[in-house]
């Protein structure tokens, strides 16, 4: 990951803050997704690079649950399509439990743990 993008989620008294890359830092921040008619989630497809830049080792952990965990699809909402684009990510790419130092981030995301 040459641009590092830092992500931090709170809620409930526990954060959680990761690492992204240049595709997973424009995957939460592609456009409102287009819902079906009448709809208010939906399923997406999570972009290859964004996949491709996932920690492998947690990829592999996420699908030993079954066959039903996809790190390349995510369940989005109508109102908080971003941030459920950062807590799927948030399992999925390396977890820090303190502000990693010494790193320079080309931005920050801050959502919520709901």
């Amino acid at each position: 990951m040459s641009k590092q993008y830092l992500v931090t989620l709170q809620g409930g008294g526990d954060t959680i803050m990761f690492i992204v890359g240049q595709a997973g830092w424009d995957y939460i921040h592609q456009d409102y997704p287009d819902f079906p008619h009448g709809e208010y989630s939906m399923t997406e497809k999570v972009p290859d690079d964004c996949v491709l830049e996932m920690d492998k080792k947690k990829v592999a952990e996420y699908r030993a649950y079954g066959p039903e965990y996809k790190p390349e699809e995510c369940c989005v909402t109508t109102g908080s399509w971003d941030n459920d684009r950062a807590l799927h990510l948030s399992g999925l790419y390396k977890n820090y439990e303190r502000y990693p130092r010494g790193k320079k981030f080309e931005d920050q995301y801050t959502g919520c743990i709901y």
